[in-house]
C-alpha cells in the first residue's frame, strides 16, 4: 500500500511538472485529429495568447484549427503537412492565422504524425508559435536594406569616386614635370621634322617627304597618346565597366610610369601571363591602382643604391581558375612593422609628403570590383603588392 502511495505521488508530481512546463511555453502545444478541419483534442494554455480563445473552447470541437488559417495559406499548409505525414517525417511550416479579435498573425508550426499499428495516422502532435515579431523585424530589415541600396550606396559610390578622382589629380600633379618633358620630346621632334620637310619641299626633293611625314605622324601620335591618358585619368565621371585584356591595361600604365622610372634610373620589367581571360573593370580606376602601386615601389627604391641599376618587376598571371593577379615587386626597404597592420588605412603613410590616401583608395577600388589588394615583404628585401581581380563571366569573354 505504501509503495502504491509513493508511485501515485511520483506520478502526480510528474504530471504537475509536465503541466507547468506546457502552460509556461510561449506558444501552443497541441494534439489534433487527422481530419479535414484538424479538430483539436488537446491544447496547452498558450492557445489563449495565440488565438484569443481559452483551451476549453478550442477543445470543445466548435472550431477546427483549419478555420484559423487564412484561406490564401490553407492549401499550401495542408499539402506540406500531408506530404510529411505520408512520408513519416516531421513537418515545419509557416502561415498566417486570424485570432479572435480579427488580427492576423504569422505562426510557425512544427509537428509529427502519431501512427497506429497498421500505419494509419491516428493523430497529429506538435507546437505552434507566434513569429509575427520576427516577420515584422525581417520586413523592417528588408525596407532598411532597400533604403540603403537606394539612398546610401549610391552616395558612398559617389564619394569613393570623388576620392579616387582627387587621388588621380594628385598623382598627375606630382608627375607633371616628367609628363611635360615627355610631351616636349615628340613636340620638339615634330618641329624639327616640320622644318626638314619645308627644306625638302623648297629643294624639290619630294621622294624624301614621305619618310618625314611618317615620322611627323609617329611623334604626333606619341604626344597625343600621352595627353589622352592624362585626360582619362583626370576625368571625374564614373565609367561603365569594360571587358579588357589585363596585359593591355598594364601596358598603358607602364608607359606613364616609365616617365618617373627613367627620371629615377629605375627600369620597369614586365612579365605578362599568356592567354589570360579578360576582366570586366572600370579601366581608369584599375589603371589608377596599378599606377599607385608602381609609384609607391619607385618611391621605396629612390634612396636605395644598386651597382647594376634598379629594377621594379610587374607580373600578370592567373592565380586561380576564376582570378587574375598583378604583382608589383620592388627591391626597396619593404614595409616597416609599425605601419604594416594599418597600411591600407586612411592617412597611414611613411612618406614625408603625401596624404596617405593612395593605398586605401586603391583597396576600395579593388574590393568594389570583387577583388583583393594585399602585400608581403620579400625575403631578399623590398615588398610585393598583389592586386587580385575576378575574371569576367564565361559568357562575356568573347572569341
Amino acid at each position: 500500500m505504501a509503495e502504491y502511495s509513493n508511485n501515485n505521488g511520483r506520478l502526480t508530481a510528474r504530471y504537475r511538472i509536465n503541466e507547468s512546463l506546457l502552460n509556461n511555453l510561449p506558444g501552443m502545444v497541441y494534439r489534433c485529429a487527422n481530419d479535414l478541419p484538424w479538430t483539436m483534442k488537446f491544447v496547452s494554455a498558450g492557445c489563449e495568447a495565440l488565438t484569443g480563445y481559452k483551451a476549453e473552447f478550442i477543445e470543445s470541437s466548435q472550431l477546427g484549427w483549419s478555420s484559423f488559417i487564412l484561406p490564401d495559406d490553407l492549401h499550401v499548409t495542408r499539402v506540406t503537412v500531408n506530404t510529411a505525414l505520408v512520408a513519416g517525417e516531421q513537418f515545419d511550416v509557416q502561415y498566417r492565422i486570424t485570432d479572435k479579435s480579427g488580427r492576423q498573425k504569422w505562426v510557425r508550426e512544427q509537428g509529427t504524425g502519431i501512427y497506429g499499428s497498421d500505419g494509419t495516422v491516428e493523430a497529429i502532435e506538435g507546437y505552434i508559435d507566434d513569429i509575427t515579431p520576427l516577420k515584422t523585424a525581417v520586413r523592417a530589415l528588408a525596407r532598411s536594406e532597400a533604403w540603403y541600396e537606394e539612398k546610401i550606396r549610391p552616395e558612398l559610390r559617389r564619394q569613393r569616386e570623388q576620392l579616387a578622382h582627387a587621388d588621380r589629380l594628385h598623382t598627375l600633379g606630382e608627375m607633371a614635370t616628367g609628363i611635360a618633358h615627355e610631351i616636349n620630346q615628340p613636340l620638339a621632334a615634330i618641329s624639327l621634322f616640320a622644318q626638314a620637310g619645308r627644306l625638302l619641299l623648297e629643294a624639290g626633293d619630294y621622294a624624301k617627304l614621305t619618310g618625314v611625314f611618317d615620322k611627323l605622324s609617329k611623334h604626333a601620335h606619341r604626344a597625343g597618346a600621352i595627353v589622352e591618358r592624362m585626360q582619362d585619368m583626370a576625368r571625374s565621371q564614373e565609367r561603365a565597366r569594360q571587358l579588357v585584356d589585363l596585359n593591355v591595361l598594364v601596358g598603358g600604365v607602364v608607359e606613364l610610369a616609365e616617365i618617373d622610372a627613367q627620371a629615377n634610373n629605375v627600369a620597369i620589367e614586365v612579365t605578362s601571363g599568356q592567354d589570360l581571360p579578360h576582366v570586366q573593370v572600370d579601366t581608369v580606376q584599375i589603371q589608377q591602382v596599378i599606377l599607385n602601386l608602381l609609384r609607391n615601389g619607385l618611391d621605396a627604391m629612390r634612396s636605395i643604391h644598386f651597382g647594376n641599376g634598379r629594377t621594379i618587376q610587374l607580373v600578370t598571371q592567373q592565380s586561380a581558375s576564376s582570378f587574375l593577379q598583378v604583382d608589383v615587386i620592388d627591391s626597396g626597404c619593404g614595409v616597416s612593422s609599425d605601419i604594416a597592420d594599418k597600411i591600407f588605412e586612411s592617412f597611414s603613410t611613411s612618406k614625408v609628403t603625401g596624404l596617405g590616401m593612395g593605398l586605401p583608395i586603391s583597396k576600395a577600388i579593388v574590393v568594389a570590383h570583387g577583388g583583393q589588394l594585399m602585400f608581403r615583404n620579400n625575403e631578399e628585401g623590398g615588398a610585393t603588392f598583389s592586386m587580385i581581380l575576378p575574371v569576367a563571366a564565361t559568357g562575356d569573354q568573347g572569341e
